[in-house]
């Protein structure tokens, strides 16, 4: 997902599931979409996300490379196809009168049998 920055958002997930989250500067990232939407990342896009999803600042010797790579990735995150976030209502009348009583009030829970 891409959330350009300064836009106000929340998240939320349930069960096992592992987020990362990478971080661009918003001077660097002038030249990407300024929409949020979906992004589909291919596999070396994908590694690039991962190499720089680290605690550790690079070593000065490091730091050249750095900028680099960092390069390659705005370059790929630039190309990467963005699909706008579309949620469809559900089709099926009692899924969507639960849909909406859940838009209506969304602190409002459910198990799974329920």
């Amino acid at each position: 997902m891409w959330i350009p920055s300064g836009v106000s958002h929340a998240g939320r997930v349930a069960g096992h599931i592992k987020i990362g989250s990478l971080y661009v500067d918003p001077v660097l990232a002038a030249s990407l979409d300024p929409d949020c939407g979906i992004l589909f990342v291919q596999p070396f896009l994908r590694e690039l996300i991962l190499r720089f999803d680290t605690e550790s600042p690079p070593t000065k010797i490091d730091r050249e490379r750095e900028k680099r790579l960092v390069s390659v990735l705005l370059d790929e995150l630039a190309s990467a196809p963005l699909e706008p976030i579309h949620l469809p209502m559900p089709i099926d009348r009692r899924l969507r009168r639960l849909a909406e009583s859940k838009i209506e009030n969304p602190g409002m829970r459910f198990t799974i049998d329920e």
